[in-house]
């Protein structure tokens, strides 16, 4: 639903509309598009997928278990994440202010130089608790999606900024968000 809510099929706004077969095959494939884009390009979900027989169990239990991506939340946060990135200009470092990054490819770059493994610091108020367990809900998917769009050097609002920091550290605060990836 994400998917086809963020690129609705051509004359729909909202995934509710989809009420033919022809539109709902519309919303399949892009969905399948999406995914099977990712599923290529993410380095930890082409790993999880490297052996696919019984002899690459114990490297995708070890996923679930230590990286986000390998939990449905962090699942849904990397879609969204990916989906945002799409619709936003980002800056090339080091490049005159006209050179971005544009392509999915490009995208998909940036998100896997993010540190995904769920001890990592970086997560701890964002999809993370204190304790190290996972966070779930919209507004915590959603901000931590944002979180990640940040991380891969999208420009923010004012107002998504202030969101972020108040989610992560509380309202009044004036700590800063951690630089983007490299």
């Amino acid at each position: 639903i994400l998917i086809a809510e963020q690129e609705p099929a051509p004359g729909k706004q909202k995934p509710k509309d989809a009420d033919t077969d022809e539109l709902k095959e519309l919303y399949e494939e892009k969905i399948r598009e999406v995914w099977d884009h990712l599923l290529d390009c993410i380095e930890i979900f082409r790993e999880a997928l490297l052996e696919k027989d019984e002899s690459g169990d114990d490297r995708r239990r070890e996923i679930r278990e230590e990286m986000l991506l390998g939990k449905p939340i962090g699942q849904l946060v990397l879609v969204d994440a990916f989906l945002e990135l799409r619709k936003r200009r980002i800056p090339v470092p080091g490049s005159p202010g006209d050179s971005y990054w544009q392509t999915d490819t490009e995208l998909c770059a940036r998100l896997n130089k993010i540190d995904w493994r769920l001890r990592n610091p970086q997560w701890r108020g964002v999809l993370t608790n204190e304790a190290g367990r996972v966070l779930f809900g919209k507004t915590t998917a959603r901000l931590a999606a944002l979180f990640v769009v940040h991380l891969c050097g999208a420009e923010l609002t004012d107002d998504e900024r202030t969101r972020l920091r108040e989610h992560i550290w509380g309202t009044g605060t004036d700590k800063e968000l951690p630089a983007p990836v490299a």
